[in-house]
């Protein structure tokens, strides 16, 4: 545990805190699994990996479940285990369970420019107002989405 406590710990800064915060919260649900089948974290088997996936889709989404492998997969990288999340059973695990659960992830709306115009026609003319507009055309221009503008400060301008 001394382990993957400090690696996560040595990922602040490198990464983004929700980055870091999905890295532990990932691998402390598949610990507590390999736990309470008393396998190795860090050496487990690909096809008792393909289990720990089967029953993460009993009750995850695809996507959550395609999230925390990758995260798991870059856990086993950083701390040089060996990686099942690359074998082809789990390949094929994640295939059969996007296709018997998988729906398409919600596409979000583009910002087109008549959609950036109109938004920024209702701002209005005070300070707040012109913040705003200058986030909407700071997201439109650089194309980044709502987390990453909300990090911006006043020297990044």
């Amino acid at each position: 545990m001394k382990k993957i406590t400090r690696l996560i710990n040595s990922l602040e800064g490198a990464y983004a805190p929700n980055t870091v915060r999905s890295y532990r919260s990932d691998y402390m649900h598949y610990s507590n699994w390999c736990h309470k089948y008393q396998y190795d974290p860090f050496n487990i088997h690909e096809d008792k990996f393909a289990d720990y996936i089967l029953q993460m889709g009993e009750s995850l989404t695809v996507a959550t479940i395609q999230r925390r492998v990758a995260s798991l997969s870059s856990i086993f990288n950083l701390t040089k285990s060996t990686n099942p999340t690359k074998a082809p059973v789990i390949i094929l695990t994640i295939k059969k369970l996007r296709r018997k659960f998988g729906k398409p992830q919600k596409q979000a709306t583009p910002l087109t420019y008549d959609i950036l115009t109109k938004l920024k026609n209702v701002c209005s003319d005070d300070i707040a107002g012109l913040r705003n507009r200058l986030l909407l055309q700071l997201g439109y221009e650089t194309m980044r989405c709502r987390s990453e503008i909300c990090q911006f400060k006043f020297e990044d301008l």
